[in-house]
């Protein structure tokens, strides 16, 4: 078990990404000339490079994060490539972690540091799964498979590509880097310091719930999601809609801080190791619910698109 100082809790989807080295460039698959370009695989067949060598993929605080999250999204928007999607809607509440920095009051946070900084590690999880998509490499989360697989060919929706994002974001990442993040910075945490970092965690939820019409605007203006827009023309089932939605998350991020507190309170490395299957299982599953009516969509068609949770039903390439 990893103690302070000590390296963090391995999990699927943290594997670092190091800078490719200059010298190495043109013996890596996917390069060209002096920059990295990684290649996305269209629906079509056709192999679009994007330039990813100039992004910061390991943020280290919320400044960054953002930034970070900004360049990607605009790379992939550049290319037609519909993983901008859950980028761009992650960017919209990033900004609003960003302007808590900066209000005198820290909208109510007792530890903006804390925040910053485990925003711009909880960014990484994303971006990382992203760039392992795009460079065709393994992404061993089940949640990331499905979300950046079905959004890589197009298979689902502004809305559905966004809310996989979202799933495997909060299910699978967010408990995994808080838990790393405190273990890495305290050997011990008393009852004071836990409901502390727990009020600051519960205060997300507001960011979270100022964000959900901008982010619905975004699906509808910048994505023409028609199932967005259908929604929001109708007033009452809008209201509804972002209840039931915002009802969704809270509960998502319930589930996110008891395996926080499962992954602290037992160090014995069987019952870790269990607890982290167990929650790439659960976001993997609703990662499955989420993608069932595309792909009975495509399977009427004659096309088999994975949805299995084994990382051998998937492909970078299309089917």
């Amino acid at each position: 078990m990893a103690r302070a100082g000590s390296p963090a809790l391995a999990h699927p989807g943290t594997d670092p990404l190091p800078p490719v080295p200059r010298g190495e460039q043109s013996r890596r698959p996917g390069t060209t000339g002096p920059g990295r370009r990684d290649r996305r695989h269209n629906r079509g067949g056709a192999c679009v490079p994007i330039t990813t060598e100039d992004i910061n993929w390991q943020p280290r605080t919320a400044l960054q994060a953002l930034a970070a999250l900004e360049l990607l999204s605009s790379r992939l928007r550049e290319s037609g490539d519909q993983r901008a999607v859950f980028i761009d809607v992650y960017a919209v509440i990033t900004r609003r972690v960003v302007n808590v920095m900066h209000t005198e009051d820290h909208a109510g946070f007792l530890n903006p540091q804390w925040l910053s900084e485990v925003t711009g590690l909880f960014a990484e999880e994303a971006l990382v799964a992203t760039r392992r998509s795009l460079r065709g490499e393994p992404v061993t989360a089940s949640s990331w498979r499905f979300a950046t697989h079905y959004a890589a060919h197009r298979l689902t929706l502004p809305c559905q590509s966004a809310l996989l994002g979202i799933n495997a974001h909060i299910n699978h990442d967010l408990g995994l880097v808080v838990h790393n993040y405190l273990r890495s910075h305290h050997e011990r945490i008393d009852e004071a310091q836990m409901r502390r970092y727990h009020h600051d965690y519960q205060q997300v939820n507001r960011l979270l719930e100022q964000s959900l019409v901008e982010c619905a605007q975004l699906l509808i203006d910048r994505y023409h999601c028609q199932v967005t827009t259908g929604v929001r023309r109708l007033p009452g089932v809008r209201q509804a809609g972002l209840h039931a939605f915002m009802s969704m998350l809270v509960s998502w991020r319930n589930q996110g801080w008891r395996d926080v507190l499962a992954l602290w309170h037992d160090p014995d490395e069987q019952t870790q190791s269990r607890t982290l299957q167990r929650i790439d299982q659960r976001a993997g599953r609703i990662a499955q619910a989420i993608v069932l009516g595309p792909a009975a969509g495509q399977w009427v068609r004659g096309r088999r698109p994975p949805v299995s949770l084994h990382s051998a039903s998937f492909s970078t390439v299309p089917w």
